[in-house]
């Protein structure tokens, strides 16, 4: 929330424009092929600004299938920080409304074996 708040209300213009351009002109699917719908597009009308997160459903996936399998899964950990980060992740992050309204950020994590079609549907709604 702070960084968005520090591009929105501190960044010079020049960054601030490019920074809310690329997010407001993300594509549907990723350079990996997952699909960026879930979350903030899949809740919101336009105008919004997303930067979409995904771990743990493999390496890559077919952006037109969301079921993609869990295998491939690279495990990581941090000790005491009482989070599971090895479990599957989907993030979304933005603004959403005119003028930039509202920021949004909405971190979930997922039981291991979830796949990425049924994390992306429940966060799509």
């Amino acid at each position: 929330m702070r960084i968005y708040r520090w591009i929105l209300d501190s960044a010079p213009a020049a960054l601030r424009d490019i920074v809310m351009g690329d997010l407001r002109d993300s594509t549907r699917c990723g350079v990996d092929g997952f699909d960026q719908r879930f979350g903030i597009p899949a809740s919101f009308q336009q105008p919004w600004a997303v930067k979409q997160g995904w771990s743990g459903f493999g390496e890559s996936s077919d952006c037109a299938d969301t079921t993609s399998s869990a295998s491939g899964r690279r495990v990581t950990t941090a000790s005491g920080a009482g989070v599971d980060l090895a479990r599957p992740a989907l993030h979304t992050t933005g603004t959403v409304g005119a003028g930039d309204r509202s920021i949004v950020a909405v971190f979930t994590l997922y039981p291991q074996g979830t796949t990425f079609g049924a994390a992306y549907s429940a966060l799509a709604c």
